[in-house]
């Protein structure tokens, strides 16, 4: 159960990355910034979407969202780091930064699938 962030946030973060990956498919190796430096930049600027919505999130939806994330990457690896979604949200919230935006972010190539993979484990009736 989300208790921090909606479903339409999360769809929305999902929605966002899906565009960002439309415009800059990401390579084989799952690097999503280029590095032409005028490619670098419109990239970061087709990221501000994404980063603003993450961003505007209250910090326990941000903690929550990454939380998610750390589940979904959890079933696609086949790991178990980071166990329930509740202890993956308490760790996240205890270790709080404000580089948390950008590192949600940066897994935008992955990130629907993380965000989506987390959903079915975490919250199946959402």
């Amino acid at each position: 159960m989300l208790r921090h962030i909606s479903m339409s946030q999360v769809q929305n973060v999902i929605k966002l990355a899906e565009q960002l990956n439309a415009k800059h498919p990401p390579d084989p190796n799952g690097v999503s910034s280029p590095s032409n430096p005028n490619a670098y930049q419109g990239y970061r600027q087709d990221e501000a979407p994404l980063v603003a919505a993450i961003n505007s999130l209250s910090e326990h939806a941000r903690a929550e969202l990454m939380a998610l994330m750390y589940v979904g990457r959890d079933v696609v690896s086949g790991s178990n780091t980071v166990g329930t979604l509740e202890e993956a949200y308490t760790d996240r919230l205890r270790e709080a930064s404000s580089h948390d935006t950008h590192q949600i972010a940066d897994k935008a190539p992955a990130l629907p699938t993380y965000l989506r993979k987390g959903l079915e484990t975490a919250c199946p009736g959402c």
